[in-house]
Protein backbone atom coordinates (compact mmCIF):
# COMPACT_ATOMS: atom_id res chain seq x y z
CA UNK A 1 0.00 0.00 0.00
CA UNK A 2 1.40 3.42 -1.00
CA UNK A 3 -0.08 7.06 -1.23
CA UNK A 4 0.51 8.21 -4.79
CA UNK A 5 -1.48 11.23 -4.86
CA UNK A 6 -3.24 13.63 -2.49
CA UNK A 7 -5.51 17.03 -3.11
CA UNK A 8 -8.42 18.97 -3.03
CA UNK A 9 -10.81 16.59 -5.90
CA UNK A 10 -13.73 19.74 -5.86
CA UNK A 11 -14.28 22.71 -3.98
CA UNK A 12 -17.37 24.72 -4.68
CA UNK A 13 -18.30 28.17 -3.21
CA UNK A 14 -20.73 31.20 -3.41
CA UNK A 15 -19.90 34.70 -3.87
CA UNK A 16 -21.67 37.62 -2.48
CA UNK A 17 -21.78 40.54 -5.41
CA UNK A 18 -23.03 41.02 -8.49
CA UNK A 19 -21.88 40.91 -12.18
CA UNK A 20 -21.69 44.51 -13.68
CA UNK A 21 -24.83 45.07 -16.58
CA UNK A 22 -22.35 45.13 -19.51
CA UNK A 23 -21.65 41.40 -18.27
CA UNK A 24 -24.97 40.41 -17.73
CA UNK A 25 -25.85 41.89 -21.40
CA UNK A 26 -22.95 39.62 -22.92
CA UNK A 27 -24.21 36.94 -20.91
CA UNK A 28 -28.08 37.02 -22.23
CA UNK A 29 -26.96 37.46 -25.84
CA UNK A 30 -24.53 33.95 -25.43
CA UNK A 31 -27.36 32.42 -23.83
CA UNK A 32 -29.96 33.11 -25.87
CA UNK A 33 -27.67 32.24 -28.94
CA UNK A 34 -27.04 28.76 -27.60
CA UNK A 35 -30.89 28.14 -27.27
CA UNK A 36 -30.89 28.51 -30.52
CA UNK A 37 -27.92 26.77 -31.82
CA UNK A 38 -28.79 24.52 -29.12
CA UNK A 39 -24.81 24.35 -28.22
CA UNK A 40 -22.59 26.51 -25.94
CA UNK A 41 -21.68 29.64 -27.00
CA UNK A 42 -18.18 31.39 -26.96
CA UNK A 43 -17.83 34.67 -25.87
CA UNK A 44 -15.02 37.03 -24.56
CA UNK A 45 -15.68 38.99 -21.11
CA UNK A 46 -13.38 41.30 -18.92
CA UNK A 47 -11.24 44.05 -18.57
CA UNK A 48 -8.70 41.93 -19.97
CA UNK A 49 -10.85 39.65 -21.94
CA UNK A 50 -10.95 36.09 -21.98
CA UNK A 51 -12.93 33.37 -23.38
CA UNK A 52 -16.06 31.75 -21.88
CA UNK A 53 -18.66 28.94 -22.93
CA UNK A 54 -21.92 30.11 -22.25
CA UNK A 55 -24.68 26.94 -21.82
CA UNK A 56 -28.15 27.55 -23.56
CA UNK A 57 -29.72 26.89 -19.81
CA UNK A 58 -29.62 28.27 -16.62
CA UNK A 59 -29.21 26.15 -13.27
CA UNK A 60 -31.49 25.23 -10.08
CA UNK A 61 -31.46 28.33 -7.27
CA UNK A 62 -32.41 30.93 -9.69
CA UNK A 63 -28.90 30.82 -11.32
CA UNK A 64 -29.99 32.59 -15.18
CA UNK A 65 -26.64 32.04 -16.87
CA UNK A 66 -23.84 29.07 -16.74
CA UNK A 67 -20.48 29.08 -18.73
CA UNK A 68 -16.71 27.73 -17.76
CA UNK A 69 -14.00 29.31 -18.46
CA UNK A 70 -12.77 26.07 -19.78
CA UNK A 71 -12.17 21.96 -19.67
CA UNK A 72 -9.31 22.75 -16.78
CA UNK A 73 -10.46 26.17 -15.67
CA UNK A 74 -14.04 26.12 -13.47
CA UNK A 75 -17.48 26.05 -13.72
CA UNK A 76 -19.98 29.57 -12.71
CA UNK A 77 -23.32 29.66 -12.14
CA UNK A 78 -24.62 33.41 -11.95
CA UNK A 79 -28.06 35.20 -11.62
CA UNK A 80 -29.25 37.90 -13.38
CA UNK A 81 -29.51 40.53 -10.91
CA UNK A 82 -28.74 43.74 -9.78
CA UNK A 83 -28.59 43.16 -6.54
CA UNK A 84 -24.90 43.22 -4.69
CA UNK A 85 -25.91 42.12 -1.60
CA UNK A 86 -26.95 38.93 -2.73
CA UNK A 87 -25.36 35.97 -3.64
CA UNK A 88 -25.31 35.51 -6.86
CA UNK A 89 -22.91 33.62 -8.16
CA UNK A 90 -21.96 29.92 -7.04
CA UNK A 91 -18.05 29.00 -8.46
CA UNK A 92 -17.50 24.78 -8.63
CA UNK A 93 -13.60 23.92 -9.46
CA UNK A 94 -13.10 20.37 -10.82
CA UNK A 95 -10.34 17.80 -10.28
CA UNK A 96 -8.70 18.72 -13.56
CA UNK A 97 -8.33 22.31 -12.56
CA UNK A 98 -6.94 21.16 -9.13
CA UNK A 99 -5.16 18.58 -10.02
CA UNK A 100 -3.37 20.68 -13.18
CA UNK A 101 -2.95 24.13 -11.38
CA UNK A 102 -2.92 23.41 -7.58
CA UNK A 103 -4.98 24.97 -5.02
CA UNK A 104 -2.95 28.51 -4.51
CA UNK A 105 -3.27 29.03 -7.94
CA UNK A 106 -6.70 28.53 -8.43
CA UNK A 107 -7.26 30.97 -5.33
CA UNK A 108 -5.05 33.47 -6.80
CA UNK A 109 -6.68 32.99 -10.01
CA UNK A 110 -10.10 33.46 -8.38
CA UNK A 111 -9.81 36.31 -6.44
CA UNK A 112 -8.05 37.73 -10.56
CA UNK A 113 -11.29 36.54 -11.94
CA UNK A 114 -13.74 38.31 -10.01
CA UNK A 115 -11.48 41.35 -10.40
CA UNK A 116 -11.60 41.26 -14.16
CA UNK A 117 -15.17 40.26 -14.63
CA UNK A 118 -15.92 43.80 -12.51
CA UNK A 119 -17.91 41.51 -9.90
CA UNK A 120 -19.05 44.43 -7.50
CA UNK A 121 -20.25 44.05 -4.51
CA UNK A 122 -20.71 45.84 -0.98
CA UNK A 123 -16.79 47.43 -0.41
CA UNK A 124 -15.31 45.56 3.11
CA UNK A 125 -12.14 44.94 4.59
CA UNK A 126 -10.65 41.78 4.16
CA UNK A 127 -8.25 39.94 6.89
CA UNK A 128 -5.28 41.81 5.83
CA UNK A 129 -7.04 45.15 6.35
CA UNK A 130 -7.11 46.17 2.94
CA UNK A 131 -10.21 47.28 1.05
CA UNK A 132 -12.21 45.20 -1.18
CA UNK A 133 -15.49 45.36 -3.39
CA UNK A 134 -14.93 42.42 -5.77
CA UNK A 135 -17.26 39.59 -3.42
CA UNK A 136 -17.22 37.39 0.00
CA UNK A 137 -16.63 33.91 -0.74
CA UNK A 138 -18.71 31.56 1.47
CA UNK A 139 -17.30 27.89 0.52
CA UNK A 140 -20.00 25.29 0.54
CA UNK A 141 -18.23 22.00 -0.17
CA UNK A 142 -14.76 20.83 -0.39
CA UNK A 143 -13.60 17.29 -1.24
CA UNK A 144 -10.42 16.04 -0.70
CA UNK A 145 -8.65 13.09 -2.02
CA UNK A 146 -6.34 10.00 -1.22
CA UNK A 147 -5.31 7.85 -3.98
CA UNK A 148 -3.65 4.38 -3.21
CA UNK A 149 -1.66 1.62 -5.27
CA UNK A 150 -3.16 -1.40 -3.30
CA UNK A 151 -3.18 -5.30 -4.21
CA UNK A 152 -5.59 -6.17 -7.12
CA UNK A 153 -7.31 -8.43 -4.89
CA UNK A 154 -7.57 -5.44 -2.27
CA UNK A 155 -11.59 -4.95 -0.96
CA UNK A 156 -13.09 -2.91 1.37
CA UNK A 157 -14.93 -4.40 3.87
CA UNK A 158 -18.12 -2.26 5.16
CA UNK A 159 -18.15 -5.20 8.53
CA UNK A 160 -15.04 -2.97 9.33
CA UNK A 161 -16.25 0.65 9.19
CA UNK A 162 -16.99 1.56 13.17
CA UNK A 163 -19.53 5.00 13.11
CA UNK A 164 -22.73 6.02 14.99
CA UNK A 165 -25.33 4.90 13.62
CA UNK A 166 -26.72 8.00 12.59
CA UNK A 167 -24.77 7.75 9.22
CA UNK A 168 -25.64 6.54 6.17
CA UNK A 169 -24.09 3.50 4.12
CA UNK A 170 -23.84 2.69 0.75
CA UNK A 171 -22.25 -0.10 -1.32
CA UNK A 172 -22.19 -0.60 -5.18
CA UNK A 173 -20.50 -2.66 -7.54
CA UNK A 174 -21.52 -5.78 -9.25
CA UNK A 175 -19.48 -8.98 -8.79
CA UNK A 176 -17.32 -6.96 -6.81
CA UNK A 177 -17.76 -3.73 -4.25
CA UNK A 178 -16.38 -0.90 -6.21
CA UNK A 179 -17.42 1.58 -3.77
CA UNK A 180 -18.85 2.12 -0.28
CA UNK A 181 -20.03 5.49 0.57
CA UNK A 182 -20.48 6.73 5.02
CA UNK A 183 -22.21 9.24 6.01
CA UNK A 184 -24.65 11.75 3.59
CA UNK A 185 -24.67 15.34 2.21
CA UNK A 186 -24.91 18.35 2.71
CA UNK A 187 -23.29 17.08 6.11
CA UNK A 188 -19.99 14.29 5.23
CA UNK A 189 -19.21 11.88 3.97
CA UNK A 190 -16.25 9.17 3.30
CA UNK A 191 -16.28 7.30 0.40
CA UNK A 192 -13.37 4.48 -0.95
CA UNK A 193 -13.69 3.96 -4.33
CA UNK A 194 -11.83 1.78 -6.80
CA UNK A 195 -10.31 4.82 -9.09
CA UNK A 196 -8.74 2.67 -11.98
CA UNK A 197 -11.92 1.27 -12.11
CA UNK A 198 -13.37 4.32 -12.22
CA UNK A 199 -11.22 6.11 -14.70
CA UNK A 200 -11.56 3.00 -17.19
CA UNK A 201 -15.40 3.57 -17.39
CA UNK A 202 -15.17 8.09 -17.21
CA UNK A 203 -12.00 7.47 -19.75
CA UNK A 204 -9.67 9.98 -17.72
CA UNK A 205 -6.90 7.93 -18.55
CA UNK A 206 -5.07 10.81 -17.39
CA UNK A 207 -4.72 10.26 -14.79
CA UNK A 208 -1.95 7.65 -15.19
CA UNK A 209 0.52 10.12 -16.12
CA UNK A 210 -0.20 12.03 -13.27
CA UNK A 211 0.15 8.83 -11.16
CA UNK A 212 3.20 8.38 -12.98
CA UNK A 213 1.96 4.85 -13.62
CA UNK A 214 2.27 2.55 -16.94
CA UNK A 215 -1.33 0.86 -17.25
CA UNK A 216 -0.25 -1.84 -19.76
CA UNK A 217 2.26 -3.22 -16.94
CA UNK A 218 0.68 -2.45 -13.59
CA UNK A 219 -1.31 -5.26 -12.08
CA UNK A 220 -2.12 -3.78 -9.11
CA UNK A 221 -5.38 -1.47 -8.31
CA UNK A 222 -5.48 2.36 -7.43
CA UNK A 223 -8.38 2.81 -4.81
CA UNK A 224 -9.58 6.65 -3.37
CA UNK A 225 -10.43 7.48 -0.03
CA UNK A 226 -12.15 10.79 -0.52
CA UNK A 227 -13.47 12.97 2.13
CA UNK A 228 -16.10 15.60 1.98
CA UNK A 229 -17.38 17.88 3.49
CA UNK A 230 -21.02 20.11 2.58
CA UNK A 231 -22.41 23.33 3.68
CA UNK A 232 -23.82 21.60 7.13
CA UNK A 233 -20.57 20.64 8.35
CA UNK A 234 -18.15 23.74 6.95
CA UNK A 235 -20.71 25.68 8.68
CA UNK A 236 -20.10 24.16 12.06
CA UNK A 237 -16.09 24.66 12.02
CA UNK A 238 -17.00 28.34 10.89
CA UNK A 239 -15.01 27.93 7.79
CA UNK A 240 -16.25 30.27 5.10
CA UNK A 241 -13.03 31.78 3.40
CA UNK A 242 -10.38 30.41 2.11
CA UNK A 243 -8.22 31.72 5.04
CA UNK A 244 -10.91 29.60 7.53
CA UNK A 245 -10.64 26.62 5.42
CA UNK A 246 -6.66 26.70 6.05
CA UNK A 247 -6.59 26.87 9.44
CA UNK A 248 -9.42 24.53 9.92
CA UNK A 249 -8.92 21.89 7.46
CA UNK A 250 -6.56 19.29 9.33
CA UNK A 251 -8.65 19.39 12.25
CA UNK A 252 -11.73 18.84 10.33
CA UNK A 253 -10.50 16.01 8.33
CA UNK A 254 -8.99 14.33 11.56
CA UNK A 255 -12.29 14.74 13.32
CA UNK A 256 -14.37 13.09 10.21
CA UNK A 257 -11.80 10.11 10.23
CA UNK A 258 -12.69 9.70 14.01
CA UNK A 259 -15.92 10.02 13.56
CA UNK A 260 -15.81 7.13 10.66
CA UNK A 261 -13.36 4.53 10.97
CA UNK A 262 -12.16 1.83 8.95
CA UNK A 263 -9.93 -0.40 11.85
CA UNK A 264 -8.68 -4.19 11.38
CA UNK A 265 -10.73 -6.17 13.49
CA UNK A 266 -9.27 -8.41 16.27
CA UNK A 267 -10.94 -10.99 18.59
CA UNK A 268 -12.23 -8.19 20.97
CA UNK A 269 -16.14 -8.00 20.78
CA UNK A 270 -16.14 -4.75 21.26
CA UNK A 271 -15.60 -3.63 17.77
CA UNK A 272 -15.36 0.71 19.20
CA UNK A 273 -11.86 -0.66 20.58
CA UNK A 274 -10.74 -2.27 16.78
CA UNK A 275 -7.87 -0.19 16.24
CA UNK A 276 -7.49 1.83 12.92
CA UNK A 277 -6.55 0.10 9.69
CA UNK A 278 -3.34 0.87 8.03
CA UNK A 279 -4.99 3.03 5.30
CA UNK A 280 -6.59 4.69 8.02
CA UNK A 281 -3.34 5.48 9.48
CA UNK A 282 -1.63 6.47 6.79
CA UNK A 283 -3.81 9.07 5.63
CA UNK A 284 -4.33 10.29 9.02
CA UNK A 285 -0.41 10.65 9.30
CA UNK A 286 -0.32 12.63 6.16
CA UNK A 287 -3.03 14.91 7.26
CA UNK A 288 -1.02 15.63 10.22
CA UNK A 289 2.27 16.07 7.71
CA UNK A 290 1.91 16.85 4.20
CA UNK A 291 -1.65 18.31 4.28
CA UNK A 292 -0.46 21.88 3.31
CA UNK A 293 1.91 20.95 0.40
CA UNK A 294 -0.70 21.67 -2.12
CA UNK A 295 0.83 24.81 -3.69
CA UNK A 296 1.41 23.98 -7.35
CA UNK A 297 1.65 21.27 -9.51
CA UNK A 298 4.49 21.46 -12.85
CA UNK A 299 2.65 18.39 -15.28
CA UNK A 300 -0.34 20.37 -16.56
CA UNK A 301 1.30 20.25 -19.90
CA UNK A 302 1.64 16.74 -19.88
CA UNK A 303 -1.49 16.18 -18.46
CA UNK A 304 -3.75 18.71 -20.98
CA UNK A 305 -1.50 16.61 -23.81
CA UNK A 306 -2.85 13.66 -22.60
CA UNK A 307 -6.28 14.29 -21.80
CA UNK A 308 -6.01 15.23 -25.65
CA UNK A 309 -4.90 12.41 -26.73
CA UNK A 310 -7.63 10.89 -24.99
CA UNK A 311 -10.21 12.68 -26.71
CA UNK A 312 -8.57 12.23 -30.55
CA UNK A 313 -8.37 8.47 -29.28
CA UNK A 314 -11.92 8.03 -28.61
CA UNK A 315 -13.02 9.76 -32.10
CA UNK A 316 -10.76 7.53 -33.95
CA UNK A 317 -12.20 4.57 -32.22
CA UNK A 318 -15.72 5.84 -34.00
CA UNK A 319 -14.46 6.70 -37.29
CA UNK A 320 -12.60 3.34 -37.22
CA UNK A 321 -15.87 1.89 -36.22
CA UNK A 322 -18.02 3.75 -38.76
CA UNK A 323 -15.75 2.92 -41.86
CA UNK A 324 -16.20 -0.96 -40.81
CA UNK A 325 -20.17 -0.37 -40.72
CA UNK A 326 -20.05 1.47 -43.75
CA UNK A 327 -17.74 -0.41 -46.25
CA UNK A 328 -20.00 -4.04 -44.90
CA UNK A 329 -23.39 -2.09 -45.90
CA UNK A 330 -21.71 -0.78 -49.19
CA UNK A 331 -19.34 -4.41 -50.32
CA UNK A 332 -20.54 -7.43 -50.05
CA UNK A 333 -17.11 -9.20 -50.35
CA UNK A 334 -14.85 -8.80 -47.58
CA UNK A 335 -11.98 -6.71 -46.43
CA UNK A 336 -8.56 -7.14 -48.04
CA UNK A 337 -5.24 -5.23 -48.46
CA UNK A 338 -5.64 -5.50 -51.87
CA UNK A 339 -9.20 -3.71 -51.78
CA UNK A 340 -8.63 -1.58 -48.76
CA UNK A 341 -6.78 1.38 -50.45
CA UNK A 342 -9.41 1.94 -52.88
CA UNK A 343 -12.48 1.71 -50.80
CA UNK A 344 -10.57 4.30 -48.93
CA UNK A 345 -10.05 6.94 -51.53
CA UNK A 346 -13.41 6.46 -52.81
CA UNK A 347 -14.76 6.74 -49.69
CA UNK A 348 -12.31 10.18 -49.42
CA UNK A 349 -13.61 11.46 -52.40
CA UNK A 350 -17.63 10.69 -50.77
CA UNK A 351 -16.01 12.89 -47.84
CA UNK A 352 -14.43 15.63 -49.31
CA UNK A 353 -17.52 16.37 -52.03
CA UNK A 354 -19.60 16.65 -48.77
CA UNK A 355 -17.92 19.13 -46.69
CA UNK A 356 -17.93 21.11 -50.21
CA UNK A 357 -20.90 21.02 -50.68
CA UNK A 358 -22.09 21.98 -47.27
CA UNK A 359 -18.84 23.85 -46.00
CA UNK A 360 -20.51 26.61 -44.10
CA UNK A 361 -22.05 23.97 -41.90
CA UNK A 362 -18.59 21.96 -41.11
CA UNK A 363 -17.19 25.12 -40.46
CA UNK A 364 -19.40 26.06 -38.08
CA UNK A 365 -19.42 22.40 -36.41
CA UNK A 366 -15.89 22.62 -36.36
CA UNK A 367 -15.61 26.23 -35.06
CA UNK A 368 -18.26 24.58 -32.21
CA UNK A 369 -15.99 21.91 -31.45
CA UNK A 370 -12.94 24.27 -30.97
CA UNK A 371 -15.15 26.19 -28.58
CA UNK A 372 -16.09 23.05 -26.84
CA UNK A 373 -12.33 22.29 -26.04
CA UNK A 374 -11.62 25.26 -24.18
CA UNK A 375 -8.28 25.06 -22.52
CA UNK A 376 -6.59 28.04 -20.06
CA UNK A 377 -3.54 29.41 -21.16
Amino acid sequence: MKCIYHNFDTISLSIQGRFPEEVLQLLRQAKEKALIENQASQIEIGKNPISINVKEMGAKGGYAFVFSTGIDGETWLVKDSKDSAKWNIKITIGSLALMTSGYKTIKKRLYKLLENFGVISKAYIDENGLLRNTGIECLSRIDYCFDFIMDKNFQPNMEHIICHNRFNKSMNGKKHIETIRIGQMPFKQIAIYNKSAEIQVSKKSYWWEKWDIDKDNFDQSIWRLEIRAAKEELNKWGIKSFSKLEEALKTLLLKTMEDIRYTQPTNDQTHSRWPDSKLWVTVKEIIRNELLDFSDHGEKQTVIEDYKENIQSGYLERINGNIIGYFATEYEDTITVDNIQDRLKKLEKIIKYKIKNNLEVYQKKFKSRQEAYLFKD
